[in-house]
């Protein structure tokens, strides 16, 4: 039975690939990457792809270096699941006739480490089978970076969903303000701290509390730059969630002053949704 699931899921793995919209895609591309999964890429990418980039030389000169697609998988084998963890945000798709372009603003880390900055550039065009991947051109910044902080607060939010995975009720409530709020799915959670580490512990002691993937995060800056606020999409037991809040900056700590979890609901699944819960949809107007 578990080698008949293995071929299926196998032989479907292309099909999933091709239904996917280009910024699907690209999500995939950067979960592939961090969990060294060659395989997403590969069958994602059309024969020749190739990935440029262009970076500032030790003097100055602006230098552009492409590789082939195939060997950037192939190099992904020398790495660790974790190693590479590039955080993406404010993505933009574009879609003209069977062409399409998704760029982003990304930090990039290595195995923890800030490395460098950028914006990548995804070229696809549609086949009959799907969005294949054409190319991809990024730069490169060690410095004027925006993402320090940002990126500082991605690793916060990161480490605060490990921490909830591996259990450790310390650096997962320690992340959170003292006068912090944790709004959940259900109407009735409100939380203060206090109340949050309440409902929370029985979890914690079961060794395991709850298991939240990020797949997208977008961070943007107040004005002043004494805050950052956040929207996430999450891989739960739930399905597709939706995280939001703000992170107080005071001097070089960041603490989580709030956060909101929803559940992504489909529009056309909302009726159905509804009827479970025993509610009605209200009549506009």
């Amino acid at each position: 039975m578990k080698l008949k699931s293995l071929v299926l899921c196998c032989l479907f793995l292309p099909f999933l690939c091709h239904s996917q919209t280009p910024i699907e895609l690209v999500k995939s591309f950067f979960k592939g990457m961090s969990k060294i999964d060659t395989l997403v890429i590969k069958n994602m990418s059309m024969p020749g792809a190739r990935l440029c980039s262009s970076s500032v030389g030790k003097k100055g000169s602006h230098d552009i270096d492409c590789i082939q697609m195939e060997d950037f998988t192939r190099s992904l084998k020398s790495y660790k699941a974790g190693d590479l963890d590039e955080q993406i945000r404010d993505l933009r798709e574009e879609v003209r006739d069977k062409a399409a372009t998704v760029s982003m603003d990304y930090d990039f880390f290595f195995r923890g480490k800030f490395s460098h900055c950028g914006v990548n550039v995804f070229h696809f065009l549609k086949s009959e089978t799907g969005w294949k991947l054409t190319g991809i051109d990024d730069t490169r910044n060690k410095t004027n970076c925006l993402g320090d902080q940002k990126a500082a607060a991605g690793l916060l939010l990161d480490a605060w969903h490990a921490a909830a995975t591996k259990a450790d009720s310390a650096a997962y409530f320690d992340a959170l303000a003292e006068d912090a709020v944790f709004i959940g799915t259900d109407s009735f959670e409100v939380w203060n701290k206090k109340q949050f580490l309440d409902f929370a512990a029985p979890y914690f002691k079961k060794g395991k509390a709850w298991d939240f993937v990020k797949i997208s995060r977008n961070l943007h800056f107040d004005g002043e730059r004494r805050m950052i606020w956040f929207d996430e999409v999450l891989d739960t037991w739930m399905g597709p969630c939706r995280g939001s809040g703000w992170i107080a900056i005071e001097g070089d700590q960041l603490k989580i002053k709030q956060y909101v979890l929803s559940m992504t609901v489909p529009n056309d699944k909302i009726d159905g949704v509804l009827q479970s819960i025993g509610a009605q949809r209200r009549k506009r107007g």
